[in-house]
């Protein structure tokens, strides 16, 4: 019997991790919810009435439904297995291939990403001062366009 190359449950237990935590910072920007850089409850969770919503977020199996820290934690590890799969599988070690294969998945998207950002924020700096009627930044020498901004 052959093992799969894959494992679909994983790889929806990533994807649920993954969401996780979207929904984690998104419920960010509610200050009951939100939780302090030290780690700690916030105080209205902690104060809490019974049977009120915030009580049902953290007290309850709810609370899963946006545990940001924790679903990383699980995608990491989920990660980790999945990733030395390929490895463990071949008789051979091909390093120079699986490395080749990651870079060419993982590190150009990335590259390609920030360029597309850079030429983004370019053209609306270009926009911003098209607009407001100006463009010191073309006109004037370096030093003449620092003192105008």
């Amino acid at each position: 019997m052959t093992r799969p190359t894959r494992y679909p449950s994983l790889d929806g237990l990533r994807g649920v991790c993954a969401l996780v935590v979207v929904v984690y910072h998104c419920l960010l920007v509610v200050p009951a919810l939100s939780i302090p850089a030290d780690g700690s409850a916030p105080s209205a969770a902690a104060s809490s009435a019974t049977w009120s919503p915030v009580w049902w977020l953290y007290r309850t199996p709810l609370r899963a439904l946006w545990a940001g820290p924790e679903a990383v934690l699980i995608f990491f590890v989920i990660s980790g297995f999945v990733l030395c799969l390929p490895l463990a599988r071949s008789p051979v070690r091909q390093w120079a291939t699986y490395y080749l294969r990651r870079f060419c998945r993982l590190y150009l998207p990335v590259w390609g990403a920030v360029g597309f950002a850079v030429l983004g924020a370019g053209l609306a700096l270009v926009l911003a001062f098209a607009l407001a009627g100006s463009l010191p930044l073309l006109r004037a020498k370096p030093a003449q366009a620092l003192r105008e901004l």
